[in-house]
């Protein structure tokens, strides 16, 4: 028996955002298995529960793209998410929240 038998769940995250009439869609960079993707959703739900922003952070985004469905919106890849109460990233070592509760954060 070999690696052609083991079966392993994965998981894609995606964030969209619509924000007067604009939609953006965060999109990752390759799928996970499932136990990031439910890490990532605590994580999630911990930093933005009671937080009135959200700041994403991420790559592309420089021109719309067209979707029956979806209609007329920006692609992102995510690359981290904060708030007043902290970071989560993409990249280890990227969170950098220093005056964030002055409403200055870093990009």
């Amino acid at each position: 028996m070999g690696a052609w038998d083991i079966i392993v769940t994965l998981c894609d995250l995606e964030i969209i955002i619509r924000h007067e009439k604009e939609l953006q869609t965060y999109v990752d960079r390759r799928a996970h298995r499932v136990d990031y993707c439910q890490e990532f959703m605590a994580e999630w739900r911990r930093l933005t529960k009671g937080q009135s922003m959200v700041c994403l952070n991420g790559s592309g985004g420089g021109f719309y793209h067209q979707d029956e469905k979806k209609g007329k919106y920006k692609l992102w890849t995510w690359e981290k998410f904060k708030t007043h109460k902290g970071c989560y990233s993409y990249f280890y070592g990227t969170c950098d929240t220093e005056g964030c509760s002055r409403g200055k954060c870093p990009q």
